[in-house]
């Protein structure tokens, strides 16, 4: 019943895209033949029926071929809980009706209600086929619920925030402390992906680790938004660093963060241990940098705390330290591996992982020229100046704060004849 049941929906949901698209090209077609009008038939006509004819085969070609490619992967093979994945081929027609709507508004916009809408439904029905304590149903939790923000880095905007820097990820959209349940979401389904025992072998080997370092950049970028709870706006206009205090004080939010790495520590060691892993992480390069993204971030926040509150010297940090492991791996399998799978992405990708990962980071400078930690890679802003003085202008970045603050406990570590 399950199945029949799973089949119906579908290809019901099938064709209320089809009717969807049908009205929209009515619509376009009617407008047109109002401009046409205005234009006094300058332009030449065109009918729905022939887009339609041309359009709809197409549509319904492509949704069979995805049914049969994806029932033979869930349905066909040796997997564990076929029934629930009976829902799940139904949950990717929504899937990609929710992927085509994303490059154009955001997850919060009321054209995903009804999406997010039927795939709630199908969550419940993947969930009534597999057990609790079985992780599976994490990832279907994030591919069918927390993609469309994890992959979007999606936020609501704080209204605490607006009110100290004027801004955030969505400027239409103002939700005090909304964020809130999407960063709890993410980090519960990390926890239960890495700690869950998982049935199926192939969801075992690989969707696990690929789930989480998909979800990473998420947490790490907005965790710290949970302290808007403890936030006194007053402070935090003159203390740049009060939100991290916060974070820090409270117990939960700290214990949570270590967590965070810990599972994607976990992640790198499976990675490092299971060839075919390795391979699904370079067949997918975007989810590759969500997972240095994600780890990079989250050492750069432990560190800073740390930094900060216990004038800990950042050369000596074995936080900062691992911090400057993961970079230099990742500068060398993105910009000195010539056969990288990085190299595969588009130019406007790689314009944004360069931004976040090499170019918006005063962590290549700390390492290289305050730690001495020697470097065969040069970044592109460092490579565009003159051999003779490279250096010299390299340390235009002495005036960032988090340089400054370095240089403080240097200076004291000194006086104190604690650093040579």
């Amino acid at each position: 019943m399950a199945y029949l049941e799973a089949f119906i929906l579908y290809w019901l949901f099938v064709v209320i895209g089809v009717v969807v698209f049908v009205m929209m090209v009515f619509a376009l077609t009617e407008l047109y033949k109002l401009i046409r009008k205005l234009l006094k038939k300058s332009v030449p006509p065109f009918g729905l029926k022939g887009i339609i004819k041309i359009i709809l085969p197409i549509y319904i070609i492509a949704f069979a071929v995805i049914y049969v490619d994806k029932g033979y992967d869930y349905l066909y093979k040796d997997r564990a809980y076929k029934e629930a994945k009976s829902y799940a081929l139904a949950g990717e027609v929504i899937f990609i009706y929710k992927k085509v709507l994303l490059g154009f508004v955001y997850p919060d916009n009321p054209l995903f209600k009804p999406l997010q809408f039927a795939h709630s439904i199908i969550l419940s029905k993947i969930n009534d086929h597999i057990p609790k304590e079985d992780g599976e149903r994490e990832i279907w939790n994030y591919k069918f619920n927390s993609f469309d923000y994890a992959r979007t880095m999606f936020a609501p905007i704080s209204k605490i925030h607006t009110e100290i820097d004027g801004g955030f990820t969505n400027p239409n959209i103002s939700m005090d402390e909304g964020i809130l349940p999407l960063i709890a979401d993410i980090y519960t389904t990390m926890k239960a992906l890495d700690e869950k025992p998982i049935k199926d072998k192939e969801f075992d080997r690989f969707d696990r680790y690929l789930a989480i370092a998909s979800m990473a950049p998420y947490y790490a970028m907005y965790y710290k938004y949970q302290a808007n709870l403890y936030y006194d706006v007053n402070i935090a206009r003159e203390k740049w660093f009060y939100i991290y205090e916060m974070v820090w004080k409270n117990k939960k939010l700290k214990s949570e963060l270590f967590h965070y790495i810990n599972i994607l520590n976990n992640t790198r060691e499976q990675w490092d241990k299971d060839k075919a892993l390795a391979d699904a992480f370079e067949q997918r390069p975007n989810t590759k940098v969500a997972f240095y993204w994600g780890v990079l971030k989250g050492y750069q926040n432990m560190g800073a705390m740390e930094q900060e509150l216990y004038k800990t010297y950042l050369c000596t940090s074995a936080l900062f330290l691992q911090e400057v492991a993961y970079y230099k791996e990742f500068v060398h399998w993105a910009y000195m591996t010539a056969g990288s799978s990085y190299n595969k992405l588009s130019k406007r990708e790689r314009k944004t992982y360069d931004f976040l990962l090499e170019r918006n980071s005063p962590l290549y400078y700390a390492a290289k020229y305050i730690c001495k930690i020697p470097f065969t890679y040069m970044t592109k802003r460092e490579r565009g100046f003159d051999p003779k003085h490279r250096d010299r202008l390299m340390r235009g970045a002495e005036d960032n704060r988090y340089i400054i603050k370095i240089r403080e406990i240097e200076k004291e570590l000194k006086i104190k004849g604690m650093l040579n």
